[in-house]
């Protein structure tokens, strides 16, 4: 199952870049509570409600794409970030491509993962300050 969604910033790619790949910085996260790192490229974030996700670095292209393997009790899978620069600030497509243990919550999955991204890209576009 895919999900995907884009998103416009005013900001420059290096520092839309910067804010997606500082996992350190979660205060602008109001949808997590918790991260705990396991080394440079390997953490599981911890959601309000304390379901944990676990995320490993697979890909790293500066202000290019950034890709992160992820797995939960209900799902794992992919999920890449995709930044274009453009004269008035950055693009960003987030792609997310799971495996859902359930199968018949799949439908339910591929709408959850489109409000996370609204709500992702709404949480990162105040982080930006814009």
């Amino acid at each position: 199952m895919k999900a995907s969604t884009t998103a416009k910033f005013n900001s420059p790619v290096q520092k839309v870049w910067d804010a997606v790949t500082d996992h350190g910085d979660i205060s602008w996260r109001k949808d997590l509570d918790d991260i705990t790192f396991h080394d440079e490229s390997s953490f599981i974030e911890r959601a309000k409600n304390g379901f944990a996700t676990t995320f490993s670095v697979s890909l790293k292209q500066p202000d290019e794409r950034y890709e992160l393997d992820m797995s939960n009790a209900n799902m794992s899978g992919r999920r890449t970030y995709l930044f274009s620069p453009h004269k008035n600030g950055t693009y960003m497509r987030i792609t997310e491509e799971v495996f859902v243990q359930d199968r018949r919550m799949g439908m339910f999955a591929i709408l959850y993962l489109k409000k996370r991204q609204k709500e992702y890209t709404g949480y990162l576009s105040k982080r930006l300050g814009e």
